[in-house]
């Protein structure tokens, strides 16, 4: 029975890596790229977190992009995901190459196709059924855009072990099972984007319900419903806790995100291309946002999927599958249409949820699901009856798709193209058209073969995946990779090569326009350079704030941040370029004031804007800062400061006082940062608004600031709890089967 298991998952597992490396060959041999929203974030952030393990340490904080943030609990993905921790074993010379990232995001889409074959056979469908949902799942082209997405992504391709875990768990009742799916779940959470992982919880717990609700042993469903979620929580706790602290002091946590899709793109279903190809603001006509979307709106998931979803209702009637037909008709109705009453209500119950269509890959995996459901009962279980039924319907369809296909020629032919951005918008279109009555066709040849049984099970069943597989490539594959190579686009120049130079004799900042070049690539991330701007959307809210209300005092707010060089980005000549305008007002780094006022949160920074401010020297503490020293003092002797390490997540100071007062340092204030002078714990106050402030006593001292969150130490210690309780059961489940 192991052997054939074996030999079976070796055969499955070939075929889909075989379809992999047809679908993605052009990346795998380096001509293309994945690129958008993967080079310009994901692939630095990952590079940062490989490169910083690599070192032998923790990347909690990061310096390099708007001022400083807490790199643990803001991420899209967390370094410990597993896949994301691999990534160090290929840095080379501190260098992470975006190629063995997009490797391991091919193989995650591997691992995701394979799970949901297994998933589908644990249903008890057949090999040839399972391997369709599996295309269906790996190859749909909300999967295939989520490439460029890849928070997205991590979170998609667990779905299928999840479930598959939890039909285990609930047919065995099995506390080793539940544990087994908690450490899943987990997984999951420590990669998936976090409005991802909230739909999949919600997703998770609806499941549980449903089996509650409608199975037997309510109790021990109530048990393993709380391990799962439970376990799931701890494992995912390193990266859960740092982001409900930093969730709270964020900058999106009162933003109200209207992300449902315009109910015209519903149409993405049928004609995935008719607002264009997603490629730029040129290349996508269907308004709402911007071309980024065509991302979020992908729906497509072949023609042939489609059919066997609308027939899925006529020819299935398995009861087990029942909560996918509600995953499926929900999905759709909480993403499409902001006017649509039932997403309206479905709001009401659910409030607060944001970026609705980021639900898509739930619906990806209900129609995974239904449709192999749908061709093994059409292959197995259909009655004479409705198999003549069939016969009908095939026919109807490849006659409507002739007829649509002569429509649009004709339509096309009366049609002048006069070249420009509307000749080629009208081009795409009917060209999309063509291919939509072609896959129309194509699907139901077989499907009236088979009904006429001129072919067999076996070859309808290949004949399906052999069509959906190329429908989805002909799609799919024009958005597998373009060809801007991610090494080379940030590969170092004379701008970064000066700046890393200025860097090596002091601290300082740059800052550039909010589009501008550091922003649009991530550059200061790639090379360590600190910057006030960067790649993420999910800022500090007093960091926000802040820069919002010193928009009118500009070269103000530049100072406090020790800007030193405003990178000017304009175009000269027809090219665009990037030069350094050098700033002799910013403040430096770290100082040392020995006056200090103190005002209601709300009135420090238009006191900070006002002539009467004087950051040399005086610092504005909050009122709440209270059991503190307040210094005003006159020092007859003069103060020094210099760095002797300056690292993310520690920095040392020699500071000599020539009277009491406070050290500056124009670094973010944040909790979990610690602050130890002379050895012992002292105390860090908010100062200017954002920064942070030390009150040293005269004399010489020796300053070490360091950042240990306590929700990542708490969540270290859970996740080790989870993994010790798993491994527990599992040898307690292993020596109850020996004794047995």
């Amino acid at each position: 029975m192991m052997k054939k298991r074996g030999y079976n998952f070796l055969i499955i597992s070939s075929v889909l890596a075989f379809l992999l490396v047809i679908f993605f060959w052009k990346i795998i041999t380096k001509q293309t790229f994945f690129w958008f929203d993967f080079i310009l974030g994901n692939y630095p952030r990952s590079a940062y977190m490989a490169e910083t393990l690599r070192s032998g340490k923790l990347p909690l904080w990061i310096p390099f992009i708007y001022g400083g943030y807490p790199f643990a609990g803001s991420n899209p993905s967390h370094f410990f995901y597993p896949f994301t921790a691999a990534l160090a074993l290929f840095v080379k010379n501190g260098h992470l190459s975006s190629y063995p990232m997009e490797l391991f995001i091919i193989i995650q889409i591997w691992i995701g196709g394979i799970s949901m074959y297994f998933l589908l056979k644990e249903f008890g469908l057949s090999k040839l059924s399972s391997l369709f949902g599996a295309v269906l799942f790996c190859f749909s082209l909300p999967t295939i855009v989520r490439t460029q997405h890849t928070g997205e992504l991590y979170g998609l391709i667990w779905i299928p072990l999840i479930f598959y875990t939890l039909i285990k768990t609930l047919k065995s009742r099995s506390i080793f099972y539940a544990s087994l799916s908690g450490l899943i779940l987990g997984i999951c959470l420590l990669g998936a984007h976090p409005q991802f992982y909230f739909y999949l919880i919600f997703v998770v717990i609806a499941f549980l319900l449903y089996n509650l609700v409608t199975g037997e042993g309510r109790r021990s469903i109530v048990l393993l419903s709380f391990v799962i979620l439970i376990i799931g929580f701890f494992i995912a706790s390193p990266r859960l806790l740092p982001e409900v602290e930093y969730v709270r002091l964020s900058s999106r946590i009162s933003q109200s995100m209207s992300g449902y899709a315009p109910f015209k793109t519903f149409s993405a279903l049928f004609f995935p291309y008719l607002f264009g190809k997603g490629m730029s603001n040129l290349d996508y006509w269907g308004g709402y946002k911007g071309f980024w979307m065509f991302v979020e709106y992908s729906s497509y998931i072949g023609i042939i999927s489609l059919i066997l979803l609308a027939l899925s209702a006529y020819i299935i009637k398995e009861k087990k599958i029942r909560f996918f037909f509600y995953l499926l008709v929900f999905s759709l109705l909480f993403m499409f249409g902001g006017n649509n009453p039932l997403q309206k209500l479905i709001s009401i119950f659910l409030p607060g949820l944001q970026m609705h269509v980021r639900f898509m890959p739930f619906f990806v995996f209900a129609a995974s699901v239904i449709g192999s459901f749908s061709i093994d009962n059409l292959t197995h279980k259909i009655q004479d009856d409705k198999m003549q039924a069939l016969k009908k319907i095939s026919l109807y369809g490849i006659i409507a798709g002739v007829i649509f296909f002569i429509i649009m020629e004709v339509w096309r032919s009366n049609y002048q193209f006069t070249g420009g951005l509307t000749a080629y918008k009208y081009k795409t279109i009917f060209n999309h058209f063509r291919l939509f009555s072609l896959f129309l066709v194509l699907s139901f040849i077989p499907l009236l073969l088979f009904s006429r049984k001129k072919v067999s099970p076996t070859w309808f069943q290949i004949t399906a995946i052999a069509i959906l597989f190329i429908d989805l490539y002909t799609i799919g594959g024009y958005f597998s990779g373009k060809k801007l190579n991610p090494d080379n686009y940030y590969k170092s120049n004379n701008l970064i090569q000066f700046l890393e130079y200025k860097s090596g004799n002091e601290k300082f900042r740059v800052d550039c326009p909010r589009f501008g070049y550091f922003y649009a690539n991530s550059m200061s991330l790639m090379h360590g350079i600190e910057a006030l701007e960067g790649h993420v959307a999910n800022k500090l809210g007093r960091f926000v704030k802040f820069l919002k209300e010193f928009k009118d005092q500009e070269d103000r707010y530049l100072d406090l941040y020790n800007v030193k060089y405003e990178l000017i980005d304009t175009v000269i000549s027809e090219r665009r370029t990037v030069y350094p305008r050098e700033r002799d007002t910013y403040l430096p780094r770290v100082w040392i004031v020995h006056r200090a006022k103190q005002l209601p949160d709300s009135r420090i920074i238009p006191y900070m804007k006002s002539r009467d401010f004087e950051a040399r020297q005086e610092v504005i503490l909050e009122k709440s800062n209270k059991g503190y020293p307040i210094f005003n003092t006159m020092p007859e002797r003069g103060d020094s400061v210099s760095i002797s390490y300056y690292g993310a997540e520690s920095i040392k100071l020699n500071v000599g006082m020539g009277g009491d007062g406070y050290l500056i340092l124009s670094e973010h204030y944040y909790p979990g940062w610690n602050v130890y002078i002379d050895g012992i714990r002292g105390s860090i106050l908010r100062a200017n608004y954002v920064f942070r402030a030390v009150p040293l006593r005269e004399g010489r001292h020796e300053v070490e600031f360091a950042f240990r969150p306590r929700g990542f130490q708490v969540g270290i210690l859970l996740s080790i709890l989870g993994l010790g309780w798993i491994l527990g059961t599992g040898i307690a489940r292993k020596f109850c089967i020996s004794k047995t």
